[in-house]
């Protein structure tokens, strides 16, 4: 499964994201998806142990977006897609990029407290806290 830049789609890219992406389970349909031969629904969700409905609601959302498509015969291909553009039309491009932000940011903070802590501490058994 590659996207049309020629990459392969990482679990972690904001089109995956929980919160208004496409989740674990898109993501594990394309990894049986593929661009030259067709699997069915009831293919798919045997080889990926997601529920046939979920399966068939995914494909259709993956397929509203561009991702896959469905044949006469009732088979899914692949597509080739770009993975940051269908990420910005479910709304969670920079999502991962913002998270990473606040983590650092967090971090950070937690780093300064623990400074401070340390130097309360050391000025406390020096008697200047009193």
């Amino acid at each position: 499964m590659y996207d049309s830049c020629g990459s392969r789609p990482r679990v972690g890219e904001d089109l995956f994201r929980r919160g208004g992406g496409l989740g674990l389970p898109a993501y594990q349909l394309l990894g049986y998806l593929d661009r030259d031969e067709t699997s069915t629904a009831k293919q798919l969700a045997e080889q990926t142990g997601i529920d046939p409905g979920s399966v068939r609601s995914k494909l259709r959302r993956m397929a509203e977006l561009g991702m896959a498509e469905r044949d006469d015969d009732g088979g899914w291909r692949a597509t080739g897609f770009d993975a940051r553009s269908v990420a910005e039309q479910v709304g969670t491009a920079g999502r991962a990029a913002a998270q990473q932000r606040r983590l650092r940011e967090e971090s950070r903070l937690r780093d300064e407290a623990v400074r401070q802590w340390k130097q309360w501490q050391t000025n406390q058994r020096k008697g200047e806290g009193k």
